[in-house]
């Protein structure tokens, strides 16, 4: 049962993939060789789910729940290490 998910690229669909894993409870790696691509991912990502709470999509103690899900990585090797 896959359980750990590894991501490629912290892209549009990249993050978008990465947030939706991560927010049914899914670890997620995510992946980008561009620095500032993973942090604009996070800052994005962090943006997304507070909005989803204020629409009333999610509930509020859970967005750092979900954040908490996904690990930002620049190393390939640690991103796909021990994922399904």
């Amino acid at each position: 049962m896959i359980k750990k998910i590894g991501v490629v690229g912290a892209g549009t669909m990249g993050h978008g993939i990465a947030e939706s894993f991560a927010m049914y409870g899914y670890e997620v790696n995510l992946y980008d060789t561009d620095a500032n691509r993973l942090i604009s991912a996070k800052k994005e990502i962090k943006e997304e789910l507070e909005l989803l709470a204020e629409e009333k999509f999610i509930e509020s103690r859970t967005v750092q729940q979900i954040f908490g899900n996904i690990t930002f990585n620049s190393d390939l090797r640690e991103t796909v290490k021990e994922r399904d």
